[in-house]
């Protein structure tokens, strides 16, 4: 349940005691590893994750899945390529198709993720991080209004904070700045200090004119993202 809500760090803590106390089993196993890939622990799936221990082909294709996200974060795409596939190859799994069409994006390669995103869709319609990133690749070819409409999937599934805020930018981009601010509250009011957030109130307020406003939230960006250049540029207009 911790993994599947997104808390990855309160996730490790309760796997890893229910293992100290017995419980054991390889979907155990792969839920810790699915709680360090959210922590950007990807060093411990590499060095730890042992793919001839899962002899169920479910397990295997998500511990392939998972293997292959760790290289990806790590910025080896080779070895994703070659995990991810080796997934898919086993056992079909959202995770993959996911992963594979992240993979694509990061390399500019829009006819291949776009592929496995019509691949995946008729099975995984549902998942959230397939429609994060489907969204993120309609996203990229500026077809906003449906990357919109992906967001706004996940967000009728869970309070996800990278999909209200891409989803508050495209509704800025697109002129739609009190469907944008509404998203911006739910985000401020989880953490006030939010960059990206204070960056987006900074840029609906420069549009409306409200250039006190403006610096105020930019305020709230440059100590935390003192190189962040889009809110140097601005502050140097407001």
């Amino acid at each position: 349940l911790y993994v599947e809500l997104g808390l990855a760090a309160d996730a490790e803590k309760e796997i890893e005691r229910a293992i100290s106390l017995g419980l054991t089993g390889p979907e155990i196993e792969l839920d810790l590893f699915d709680s360090f890939l959210l922590q950007a622990k990807y060093d411990n799936v590499i060095e730890t994750i042992q793919f001839n221990k899962y002899s169920a082909d479910a397990n295997k294709s998500r511990a392939y899945a998972i293997a292959g996200m760790a290289f990806l974060g790590k910025g080896d795409a080779t070895k994703a390529e070659t995990l991810l596939k080796r997934s898919l190859k086993l056992k079909a799994n959202a995770n993959a198709y996911s992963g594979l069409v992240k993979l694509y994006l990061l390399e500019r390669n829009a006819e291949l993720a776009l592929r496995y995103i019509n691949e995946g869709l008729s099975d995984y319609s549902d998942d959230v991080e397939f429609n994060l990133v489907t969204a993120d690749y309609y996203r990229s070819v500026k077809d906003f209004e449906t990357a919109i409409s992906y967001y706004s999937k996940v967000l009728k599934v869970k309070a996800h904070i990278n999909a209200l805020l891409m989803r508050a930018d495209l509704y800025v981009a697109t002129g739609q700045l009190d469907l944008a601010n509404k998203d911006l509250d739910v985000v401020l009011k989880h953490n006030e200090n939010n960059p990206l957030a204070n960056f987006l109130e900074a840029k609906i307020a420069y549009q409306e004119q409200k250039y006190a406003e403006a610096k105020s939230f930019l305020d709230r960006v440059t100590p935390v993202l003192p190189e962040h250049l889009p809110s140097n540029a601005l502050l140097g207009v407001v």
